[in-house]
């Protein structure tokens, strides 16, 4: 539940639900979803401590193995930055892009190569290598179908701040809003036709 109010924006929502998990298991999914709901509700200090108890979990023999986190590091990236770590902020972009850039040369499912383009132009933009977010947001906007949590999130998210008065990436994000509105339709169309509404 925590992770379906978080992409409905209901961050308080997604407190409650993962305050409530950690009174019965301590996870690091409940730990970086905390973490990540007091950022965007601009309580930085206990999203670094959230976000810290996260990384302690990650086994230390198998640094940034987990799959669910290291897709997410640039957010444990971002919160350090806010916090005015920078230097540890910039260590853990690294890691990220790098993990990224791996994960795109790999034969992977599109869905997965679209969101590491979304998620390196989102670290770009936010370190001002304006050139290459655009770069990866072109290659984002290749994609036919966009995703609800991708064409809403682009909207609003932190990491992309510096280049959302380009013009080239509000054209991007209006692009990213047809496609998620047209299959929105062609799945009510379908739903209609097959009695399913």
């Amino acid at each position: 539940m925590a992770n379906y109010e978080f992409l409905l924006g209901n961050y308080s929502q997604t407190i409650a639900y993962c305050q409530a998990a950690l009174e019965i298991d301590s996870s690091i999914m409940a730990l970086f979803y905390l973490g990540r709901a007091y950022s965007l509700t601009d309580r930085f200090n206990e999203s670094l401590k959230y976000m810290k108890s996260a990384l302690e979990k990650v086994p230390e023999d198998q640094p940034f193995q987990l799959p669910f986190f290291r897709n997410r590091l640039h957010r444990v990236a971002y919160t350090f930055w806010i916090n005015g770590n920078k230097e540890e902020s910039e260590l853990y972009f690294d890691q990220f892009v790098e993990f990224q850039l791996q994960l795109i040369k790999m034969e992977r499912p599109q869905a997965q190569t679209f969101a590491s383009y979304y998620d390196l132009a989102g670290v770009y933009a936010f370190r001002g290598e304006t050139k290459k977010a655009l770069e990866n947001l072109r290659l984002l906007n290749q994609q036919k179908i966009c995703t609800y949590w991708m064409a809403e999130f682009i909207k609003w998210d932190e990491l992309f701040d510096p280049i959302r008065d380009e013009p080239e990436f509000q054209q991007i994000v209006r692009d990213l809003e047809s496609k998620y509105q047209a299959e929105h339709e062609r799945v009510r169309q379908w739903l209609e036709e097959n009695d399913i509404l």
